[in-house]
């Protein structure tokens, strides 16, 4: 909720006066997650989508509606393009707990 209404007002020409509060309100909030052990998750542009990382994230489609290009052998390889949300894993003991997936265009 907090990156939906970040999104919403970032504009510093809409929103001179409040364009920089959700931001801070933002980073306060992962810093108090940060706290108790949850940490955000975002794929860097350019990692290769494996079977462990497509559980940790939600597909969001291309704008433009592309489909994916297969690699030299003939299989369809995907790539992160780029992060849309942010997801947030728990640290639970020595394994990790998908609290939100992120949400990621891949190619």
């Amino acid at each position: 909720m907090i990156d939906d209404f970040a999104k919403r007002y970032d504009s510093k020409w809409l929103y001179p006066k409040f364009s920089e509060q959700p931001g801070i309100l933002k980073r306060g909030f992962v810093d108090l997650l940060r706290d108790h052990s949850v940490r955000p998750l975002e794929l860097e542009p350019g990692t290769v989508v494996s079977i462990p990382e497509r559980k940790r994230i939600k597909l969001v489609p291309l704008q433009n509606g592309v489909a994916k290009k297969a690699n030299g052998n003939g299989s369809q390889s995907s790539l992160v393009v780029e992060t849309v949300r942010p997801g947030y894993v728990d640290r639970n003991g020595s394994r990790d707990v998908i609290i939100r997936k992120a949400e990621g265009v891949v190619s």
